[in-house]
């Protein structure tokens, strides 16, 4: 599991700022040597995330120019490669739900965060990321090692 993990780009969004730093702290603590930008609206998290390479977006729920579901549902219209963990001082089993449906990987209620529940969840969310790249690695070759062995087989039949 320590694969991957120092050299992880996390982004954090929202818009209390003693929060952000605090789950900034955390992040780092976790995974030392990794990269934590700060957002505070959701029109700035679309500007890091078209300019930088994330692999995990910290996505408050409550932002002043957006909801996280409307950055949430933009990340997935732009096909941006990002896990997103949307943390939410409110919600119920609705809203969970359609954040799941949307793509998010995780949820967190605010008032539920501690670091060692922080850590689970993220801990989660970098295992899939790198879990997925080494799928598709391994895919890209075996299409490749197939596309080989049809044009094999073809000059053979000729």
């Amino acid at each position: 599991m320590a694969e991957g993990r120092a050299g992880s780009a996390f982004l954090v969004v929202d818009d209390n700022a003693d929060f952000a730093k605090l789950l900034e702290g955390f992040v780092q603590h976790f995974y030392p040597g990794a990269r934590v930008k700060l957002a505070s609206s959701g029109q700035e998290a679309l500007e890091h995330l078209t300019m930088g390479r994330y692999d995990v977006v910290l996505l408050d729920y409550r932002l002043p120019d957006f909801d996280g579901l409307e950055v949430l549902a933009e990340i997935r219209k732009r096909l941006m490669d990002v896990a997103v963990v949307m943390v939410t001082g409110e919600g119920d089993e609705s809203l969970a739900a359609d954040i799941f449906r949307m793509g998010a990987y995780d949820y967190l209620p605010k008032g539920a965060i501690d670091s060692a529940s922080l850590r689970r969840c993220l801990d989660r969310v970098v295992m899939r990321r790198v879990l997925e790249t080494q799928i598709s690695e391994k895919s890209e070759d075996l299409v490749s090692s197939s596309r080989e062995l049809s044009a094999r087989s073809r000059a053979l039949d000729t």
